[in-house]
């Protein structure tokens, strides 16, 4: 008897780091795949990065931190962007006029 538990443990402890990997990958992607659907879970979109220079930096309207922004982001009703010193971004009005941000 204790010679099978020992053989289960063995076998064991070869699969943990695999299923730790196994585990950690698919809450990473899960986690990836959840922001990236609330990004672009917007009722309206209002405007969309098209140009940016320097450090740009939206924070979206349910949330508190800014973070920076990127080429082609939406952003939606109430979220706020701001260019850091010396930086100016190009938005894409949702009537596709063009915005100039300093």
């Amino acid at each position: 008897m204790k010679i099978g538990w020992a053989i289960t443990i063995c076998l064991y402890r070869r699969k943990l780091p695999a299923m730790v990997f196994t585990v950690l990958t698919v809450t990473c992607w899960m986690t990836l795949i959840t922001k990236s659907q609330a990004a672009s879970a917007c009722k309206t979109e209002v405007a969309r990065v098209v140009s940016m220079q320097g450090v740009i930096e939206i924070r979206r309207a349910q949330e508190n931190a800014w973070q920076q922004a990127g080429m082609d982001i939406v952003l939606c009703a109430g979220d706020m962007i701001r260019a850091r010193a010396q930086s100016r971004a190009a938005l894409r009005l949702s009537n596709d006029r063009q915005y100039a941000a300093s």
